[in-house]
């Protein structure tokens, strides 16, 4: 008995959906303080770190760590952080989007390494479970159909059936993310926006299921990124600024938000239960990016929801200006 015990016990530890993400979230904050800081072999040490540790990535961090590799000429590197985005979703044409990867993709080399990405890739793709990724498909598509076709009514019905899904899904332990569902085709979101955007759609959201959320966060189904967005977007609805979202950084997430809940001035209801307590709601300068808090209290928000320092993500955005890089992928 004792031995059935430990070999269950083992299994638990060993299997990568029994991980702590959180640890995963903070080795990567920590690979990219140091890239921002020019401290290449710290960089490398904590990307080999959580890539070796994790068998699940979110294939950002990989095309992140790409980039940096071939910035510094490392191509052994900068081909095993691709290998191992493809295996978790990563497509070659994604490198299209970064301009530092123009030099990579123009070698000969580059010609095997495509294949062997789409073999990976093949492999990952297969994988998936098939079912829930069709079915948030076709939910995306009947709340996109329906706000083409200003039908509000059946789009806040969409969102409300939507919700309902994930939250019947996140009981039975099948949160329908990245990690199970893939990623989308869209190359600048490197992500799955389709239950994202059903969750952005509800109003309270985060207030609501905060800790169910989150303890998808801590099992790596949900960015933290994607949790911050939620949780700033619900501040921004119900203090009805979205106007301050201006910057070019947030535009296109911000905006769109924007044009599916207000229409005609009037801000779309969707969870009519809606309270949200202003006083709790966190602030993280990632789509509203005001001084309305110092950069200390954004901060200090930040660190408690495992998202890199304000200071380091400028100076992502100096880089990318600068060098070429890809750091953001939407609200990512």
């Amino acid at each position: 008995m004792r031995l059935v015990f430990l070999i269950i016990m083992l299994f638990y530890v060993t299997d990568g959906r029994a991980q702590d993400y959180l640890n995963y979230h903070i080795y990567v904050n920590r690979a990219e303080n140091h890239l921002v800081a020019g401290n290449t072999d710290s960089t490398f040490y904590y990307y080999d770190k959580v890539f070796a540790e994790y068998d699940f990535i979110f294939a950002k961090d990989a095309l992140i760590a790409a980039q940096y590799a071939w910035k510094q000429t490392n191509k052994d590197k900068t081909i095993q952080y691709l290998m191992k985005g493809a295996r978790n979703g990563l497509r070659s044409k994604c490198l299209d989007v970064c301009p530092v990867m123009k030099t990579f993709t123009e070698q000969r080399f580059y010609i095997e390494l495509y294949d062997s990405m789409a073999t990976a890739n093949q492999s990952h793709q297969a994988g998936l479970d098939r079912e829930p990724r069709a079915e948030w498909k076709n939910r995306q598509s009947a709340m996109v159909l329906a706000l083409g076709m200003g039908e509000i009514d059946e789009f806040i019905d969409a969102v409300r059936e939507n919700v309902a899904r994930i939250k019947e899904l996140m009981a039975k332990g099948k949160f329908p993310g990245e990690r199970f569902t893939g990623l989308d085709d869209d190359c600048n979101k490197m992500g799955d926006q389709s239950v994202f955007y059903s969750l952005a759609n509800y109003d309270c959201v985060v207030s609501e299921m905060h800790d169910a959320l989150w303890a998808e966060v801590k099992k790596g189904n949900l960015h933290p990124r994607d949790f911050a967005a939620l949780w700033e977007w619900e501040f921004i609805k119900s203090a009805k600024q979205m106007k301050y979202v201006t910057k070019p950084f947030a535009t296109a997430t911000a905006y769109n938000f924007a044009r599916i809940h207000v229409k005609e001035n009037v801000y779309v209801v969707v969870n009519r239960d809606c309270n949200s307590s202003k006083q709790k709601l966190k602030r993280f300068n990632l789509l509203l990016q005001t001084d309305e808090l110092s950069v200390e209290e954004y901060n200090k928000n930040r660190q408690l929801y495992y998202l890199v320092n304000l200071e380091t993500d400028e100076k992502k955005r100096e880089l990318e200006a600068r060098e070429g890089y890809r750091f953001f992928f939407g609200h990512r």
